[in-house]
């Protein structure tokens, strides 16, 4: 036998033939260390080497002592050729040690009998929260962590964290963000056998952290288009703690052009306002950042150490635009995210803004002839940015934009389409696992597999298109091209 706490040998203790039968098994008992007791409910573990398969399919079993510490296990039709046959058979005791025997098993027909496994029983858990707040300026912004025992070498711990009802992360330690003062604070710890992935048990412990009312404040502020308050809008509270940047909350205004968050914990915060008109006219306005900003890397953030009641924005207005050029562009990678897209004349003046759909498309139409600069903007990200012309031969532009740099049409991810213009069917030109086709609207209007017989298009409306192919290997290429 091999007891397998410090791997002694064993063969096995006692074999008898039952019955008949084809197949294998064991007879044994869970007794308390020291006092000899019988221990019932203790779960046994049963794994059986892969060897057997697949003649045996469920090679992992658990079982459970019985009132009187007794256990069995017995497991039929084992092919003569699976033998010798090694089985583990073990639990764990009180303080997740595991311990138990390898029996093996030479012959057919037999049960190892009288296996006696000693087990501590008493009350052992080895789950506590530790929590560690040093961040001065973010100060509900917390490290938590299981100071408990863990790392044991036959266990895998799955950690969750909970606060106040919902989830706030898994793993033995996270950092998280408290926008409450009041705060309970859970840990709950599965913990699994590395072989088999059974559950052995399941723990859990409380906290709480409290913060005084002093650390939330007001973070209020006019919204203004040159010297007149904007009539409507929507406000994104933004905030930057540490590496982290992220969108807090959002609330439409329709006051004076007034916005107004209330119980915001104390750290670095930013406001964003976007679909704001101006009271009064019809002019659009461009999303503008504090400190009258329109990217993110230059706006202004405030220490929100007390109420702050005029933390004013004076928005950039729209140029009014007219003319026949259309851009039509495509943020990548884009997972999902929608950026802002601000067009500038090569001065650097902003012209317009528009948004970007999930699926990265985004459009400029009555374009006047000539070049613009083309920025993305998202808080958090770096821009993305390319210079495009349109003019007389060439009134309809596509231009990309791509994380670090920009990608214009004559670069290698450059896909070739032809005809261009096309009528009815469209060629995409090399070996692409998948083709998508979005339209001016940056909706897909086509998505499928690459087709060497070509895409019928017959179907779409007139006007630009985007054609977005992907390779093997995750690469995507794009082209435009012009629906007759």
């Amino acid at each position: 036998m091999k007891k397998i706490v410090f791997i002694f040998s064993f063969s096995f203790l006692f074999a008898i033939t039952v019955f008949a039968q084809k197949g294998i098994g064991v007879n044994g008992f869970i007794t308390e260390s020291g006092s000899g007791n019988p221990v019932g409910g203790q779960k046994i573990i049963i794994a059986i080497d892969s060897t057997v398969f697949p003649y045996v399919v469920n090679l992992h079993h658990v079982i459970y002592s019985h009132p009187d510490g007794s256990f069995s296990f017995y497991e039929p039709n084992v092919p003569y050729s699976s033998f010798p046959l090694k089985v583990l058979i073990y639990t764990y005791d009180c303080e997740y040690q595991r311990t138990g025997y390898e029996v093996t098993y030479y012959y057919d027909n037999v049960i190892a009998d009288s296996i006696l496994i000693d087990v501590c029983t008493q009350n052992f858990n080895p789950v506590s929260i530790g929590i560690d707040s040093n961040n001065t300026s973010c100060p509900t912004y917390i490290h938590l962590e299981n100071n408990g025992v863990s790392n044991w070498p036959h266990i895998y711990e799955e950690f969750t964290w909970s606060s106040n009802g919902e989830i706030i992360g898994t793993g033995s330690e996270i950092d998280y963000f408290f926008e409450e003062q009041y705060n309970d604070i859970s840990l709950h710890a599965m913990l699994k056998d590395s072989l088999t992935g059974f559950v052995i048990d399941s723990l859990s412990t409380y906290s709480y952290v409290d913060f005084p009312q002093s650390y939330f404040n007001i973070f209020a502020g006019n919204v203004l288009s040159g010297t007149c308050p904007v009539e409507t809008g929507t406000a994104i509270l933004l905030r930057q703690c540490n590496n982290n940047f992220e969108h807090i909350d959002t609330l439409n205004f329709d006051t004076l052009g007034y916005y107004y968050f209330q119980d915001i914990p104390r750290c670095n915060y930013s406001v964003k306002i976007i679909n704001a008109t101006q009271q009064g006219t019809n002019i659009s306005v461009i999303p503008t950042y504090l400190n009258d900003k329109l990217h993110w890397s230059q706006c202004s953030h405030v220490l929100l150490t007390q109420d702050e009641f005029q933390q004013d924005i004076n928005l950039y207005t729209a140029q009014n635009l007219y003319g026949p050029g259309h851009i039509s562009g495509y943020i990548t990678p884009q997972p999902n995210m929608i950026h802002d897209v601000i067009l500038y004349n090569t001065s650097m003046e902003p012209l317009f803004s528009t948004s970007a759909s999930e699926d990265g498309v985004f459009e400029f139409s009555y374009l006047p002839f000539g070049t613009y600069i083309i920025y993305s903007e998202r808080y958090g990200y770096n821009s993305m940015s390319n210079t495009v012309n349109i003019n007389q031969d060439e009134p309809n532009a596509v231009v990309y934009l791509q994380q670090a740099t920009g990608i214009s049409e004559t670069e290698n991810n450059v896909l070739s389409v032809f005809p261009n213009p096309a009528d009815r069917i469209l060629f995409v030109d090399g070996d692409f696992e998948t083709v998508d086709i979005f339209d001016s609207k940056g909706s897909i209007v086509y998505s499928g597999n690459h087709a060497e017989s070509g895409i019928d298009i017959s179907g779409f409306s007139s006007g630009v298109y985007i054609v977005c192919a992907t390779s093997a290997d995750g690469t995507q290429y794009f082209s435009k091209f012009l629906k007759k």
